[in-house]
């Protein structure tokens, strides 16, 4: 008899193999499966003719039509099942014809061993036998015995045989009776089939209603494994094992059931699912071969594939198992640094080759469809295990490999260039003609920025601010590239032949080599996460504060939005979670306080715009009862008149001075912006007190409202009075105060207060409604309506006494106003024809014929200097409060004064400058705590760790548009 064992190899035995082969059943069970592939273009076809016939109706007909396909996809997906199914039965029972086979071999190798060992019994000794007779006998009885034992063993090993392997064999074919008998809709055979591994692992979508979630992974792959339809893969080098995956994709797929298994691997485990990621790689890596076109778009998806679905599963469960992990760590670093970076160029190439002629706006819609389907499973895989692993060392080789790459060549002084300003030899050429300024390194940073930029998950916070040093670093070796470019082009007699328009050029394309772009996108990129971003502001060690905050940026899209997203609130939360941004804005008023003008000088309008609306988010810590005594610190604040608790932040009474002169020096339009929404967020705050009916409530509103007010003015006067210097200064700092203080009220007048604004309009909503006004894209054409800075007169036309008389009326009116519009928002409203004993015209001065407060500024009459008041309207102001305050009282049976508006206010902007002795305006000059202003400091910031000495001597502070020359380099003189 003739058993087959192993791979080809043929022995004699004594127990037979099932008649027919386990591949044999296989192939049948193939054939069957088969027709899946016919089910499924049957259903298309079905479906694309009802497309194109509902298309064709419309009207009574329409749903019908819709609803006429639902019974034929019904039926094709339980045919579709059906041969799945069938399919699947019958390779588990050549599964089970595989262990049967594999039984009987174990037991013919067990019997060769045992012939070849004579069964156990002693090979005869004739040695002392007397004849050959008696040594005839003694062989004939040792043959008896080997017989006997040869039996015994035969029937020991027929035992086995029928009651383990023939009986289980068996059982294998009842159970696969009882499949077939109870077909598809039966969810149990399903997952039994399914954990046997006998169904393809697209199971769940062929049988919807079945739930897979009991599906035993680890079981299932050992399943797998041991059916006998895989080599052994765990014996396979892993040239062998990347061999047999490419050659063999369908049991690929197979294999890709050992990514779910859960808990630790096995060796083999691992090599298996890191063998899968290099297979994956591989198909990438063939797509990126071809050109840029549709097969090379489907070879690069078909490689992202599994990628894809393991960022599905982490979405769902947020986590993942360590096959995923090790697949993800096999796949980066097989694809590699090189083609994960050429990806982006290779996407946008094939989108733009495949329609050509096609207009810009389609171009684009198309393009960004394809990065999202091509690029973003990669760029989120990413992501997502940057949570799994933590920082960047733990980060597969070709993502830190990009994270780090240099820029320009290392060479001799002045060190950091472009490789091609160098010769083979790392000696600068002496000529123009042969620069390139290509900077080695930029385009594969943009090209895995561009990478990142179509994740649309957030990266750990750990990697992701790694990411933000990079760019910092990546940003320093720019910096150190136009410097030393600068140095060579500013001493051409010593480095160059060239002079003149050579040069001048020369200096130009430095700029463009040199544009920080890539740098600002990754900074945008890391803002996708709150967290990540306030710790870059947090990052006192590195100096990220300061370096973001000082740094020359040509693109300040990305600092903007680190600010944006670093020092976020939850403004309609209690703010659990984001102590690290409050932190962060924190750090970041105390850092803008505390070297004022330099970073006046050096953030852009558009980071201004983003500081002040941080400013804005948290205005409630600017009118708290401050003093130089308390600790500058974040805790849980009253945020409101419910007594709650929030996340807030508290800092000194000079801080908060030294932050507000920061808002004070951004421009009119931003100091306008920041006064009105403190006068919205105060005002918001006077309405809930006066609907509650409480006066303590009224009195710690009105006590903000006066804190915030006086803050601000102090603020707006001590700055103007820091710029100049000529003998009208105290006029001119009380005329700008006063303008914008004007122009804020104003401003929110039109934005909230007379109802009839395009802005949002508060209903006691908190900060959450201040920022959303404040906010809003119609705030710049408000701004407009209420400010013009070419028309506001001039503070050489007053007299300082005269001045500040006005400031002090101003004050007032602008008070009673606010108080008005509180009242009027609180459902209060003054008979102020019949309790003053006026006229009905004093009532039209303030109300308009419904009974509504007019808007501030059509209150007065317009003049070259502004909108004047005149003293019977400031009157009617005044009686309107005064009214208006006492219909509350007699409302809540209480009383308040204006005393917690007016003390509070006058505590901190008194009206007048700091005099010495002599009545002589003095101040100490306002702080330089940044550290910019020592040279070393300052060029550690700019260029790294790696400027040379030339640079440090020579141009502390050069670059193609010399904007280090600003301010920092005087510090260094």
């Amino acid at each position: 008899m003739v058993t087959r064992l192993g791979e080809g190899r043929v022995v004699v035995g004594e127990f037979e193999h099932y008649p027919i082969s386990p591949e044999t059943v296989w192939q049948h069970a193939d054939v069957v499966g088969g027709h899946a592939g016919d089910v499924e273009r049957l259903g298309d076809d079905v479906h694309g003719a009802h497309q194109r016939a509902q298309q064709g109706v419309a009207g009574l007909l329409e749903h019908p039509m819709v609803a006429a396909e639902q019974p034929v996809a019904r039926q094709v997906g339980g045919w579709l099942g059906s041969v799945v199914f069938a399919g699947g039965a019958i390779r588990h029972f050549g599964d089970a014809v595989h262990t049967y086979n594999s039984g009987i071999d174990d037991l013919n190798r067990r019997w060769r061993e045992a012939v070849d060992n004579r069964f156990g019994v002693p090979a005869p000794d004739t040695s002392g036998a007397a004849g050959a007779v008696e040594e005839s006998r003694i062989l004939e009885e040792h043959g008896d015995a080997v017989a006997v034992e040869r039996q015994a063993y035969w029937r020991k090993l027929e035992q086995e045989r029928v009651t383990q392997w023939e009986e289980a064999l068996d059982e294998s074919a009842r159970q696969v009776a009882q499949m077939l008998d109870a077909g598809p809709d039966d969810a149990e055979s399903v997952l039994a089939l399914f954990e046997a591994g006998a169904l393809p692992l697209a199971s769940p979508l062929v049988f919807p209603t079945v739930d897979f979630g009991s599906v035993d992974a680890h079981q299932m792959y050992e399943n797998l494994l041991n059916s006998g339809r895989l080599p052994d893969l765990e014996s396979m080098s892993d040239q062998e094992l990347d061999e047999w995956l490419r050659n063999h994709p369908a049991e690929a797929d197979q294999l890709q059931v050992v990514l779910a298994v859960t808990g630790p691997l096995s060796p083999g485990q691992e090599r298996v699912a890191q063998a899968l990621g290099r297979y994956d790689a591989w198909q990438v890596d063939r797509g990126m071969e071809m050109p840029p076109g549709r097969p090379g778009l489907d070879q690069i998806g078909a490689g992202s594939q599994r990628l894809a679905g393991i960022n599905a599963g982490y979405a769902e469960t947020g986590s993942m198992t360590a096959a995923e992990r090790a697949y993800l760590e096999a796949w980066y670093d097989g694809v590699g640094a090189d083609n994960l970076a050429a990806l982006p160029a290779y996407v946008t190439a094939a989108s733009q080759g495949m329609y050509p002629g096609i207009d810009y706006g389609t171009g684009n819609v198309l393009l960004e469809t394809y990065r999202e389907q091509y690029l973003s499973p990669i760029a989120d895989g990413i992501m997502n295990l940057s949570h799994e692993v933590g920082g960047l060392d733990n980060m597969p080789q070709a993502i830190q490999d990009l994270v780090n790459t240099p820029m320009g060549s290392i060479g001799e002084p002045p060190h950091r260039l472009p490789s091609g300003l160098l010769d083979e030899h790392g000696n600068l050429h002496r000529d123009l003609a042969e620069w390139d300024l290509t900077i080695d390194g930029l385009a594969q940073y943009e090209g895995f920025v561009s990478l990142l930029e179509a994740s649309t998950v957030e990266g750990g916070e750990k990697f992701t601010s790694e990411l933000g040093q990079s760019a910092l670093r990546v940003k320093q070796e720019l910096n150190t590239i136009a410097a030393n470019i600068t140095d060579i082009l500013e001493t051409p007699d010593i480095y160059l032949v060239n002079d003149g328009d050579a040069i001048e050029r020369a200096w130009a394309d430095a700029r463009l080599a040199t544009h920080d772009d890539e740098v600002s996108r990754m900074l945008s990129v890391v803002a996708r996460n709150e967290d990540a971003s306030a710790k870059l502001l947090l990052d006192n060690e590195n100096e990220t504060r300061s370096i973001l905050l000082g740094m020359n940026w040509y693109d300040d899209r990305g600092v903007v939005d680190i600010i944006d997203a670093g020092t976020g609130r939850d403004l309609e939360g209690d703010g659990a979670g984001m102590e690290k941004q409050a932190k962060a804005a924190m750090a970041l008023m105390k850092e803008l306080g505390g070297d004022r003008d330099f970073y006046l000088d050096r953030t852009t309008d558009n980071m201004q715009t983003a500081i002040v609306d941080m400013g804005i988010r948290w205005m409630d810590t600017f009118g708290r009862n401050l003093s130089n005594n308390m600790n500058t610190e974040v805790g849980q604040y009253l945020y409101n008149l419910d007594d709650d608790l929030r996340l807030g932040i508290q800092i000194k009474h000079d801080e908060r001075q030294n932050f507000l002169q920061f808002i004070a020096g951004t421009s009119d339009e931003e100091s306008i912006r920041f006064r009105a929404a403190s006068a919205l967020y105060a005002e918001d705050l006077l309405v809930d007190a006066l609907q509650r009916g409480n006066a303590v409530d009224v009195d710690r509103a009105l006590a903000v409202a006066g804190r915030l007010d006086g803050a601000i003015n102090a603020a707006e006067y001590t700055y103007v009075m820091d710029q100049v210097s000529h003998d009208q200064a105290e006029n001119e700092a009380a005329w700008q105060t006063e303008t914008r203080r004007n122009a804020g009220y104003a401003l929110a007048a039109e934005m909230a207060w007379d109802g009839a604004s395009t802005a949002a309009t508060l209903n006691s909503g908190g900060l959450a409604s201040v920022v959303t006004a404040a906010a809003s894209p119609a705030v710049s054409s408000l701004i407009e309506t209420v400010f013009d800075p070419d028309d506001r007169g001039d503070y050489r036309d007053y007299e300082a006494l005269v001045m500040r008389q006005d400031r002090d009326l101003e004050k007032d009116l602008e008070r009673n106003y606010f108080l008005l519009a509180a009242y009027e928002k609180a459902g209060i409203e003054p008979n102020l024809d019949l309790q003053t004993g006026g006229t009905q015209a004093r009532v039209d001065l303030l109300y308009d014929d419904e009974g509504r407060l007019r808007p501030l500024k059509d209150i007065g009459e317009p003049t070259d200097e502004g909108v004047k008041v005149s003293a019977e309207e400031r009157d009617a102001f005044a009686d309107a409060e005064n009214v208006t305050r006492r219909e509350w009282s007699d409302r809540n049976g209480q009383q308040f004064e204006m005393n917690s508006y007016t003390e509070e206010r006058d505590t901190i902007d008194s009206g007048a400058w700091e005099v010495n002795s002599h009545g002589e305006s003095v101040r100490p000059d306002p702080p330089r705590n940044s550290g910019w202003g020592d040279g070393d400091t300052a060029r550690g910031r700019l260029y790294g760790d790696d400027y040379h000495d030339e640079l440090r001597r020579q141009s502390p502070f050069t670059d193609p548009d010399e904007l280090y020359r600003n301010g920092i380099v005087e510090a260094n003189r």
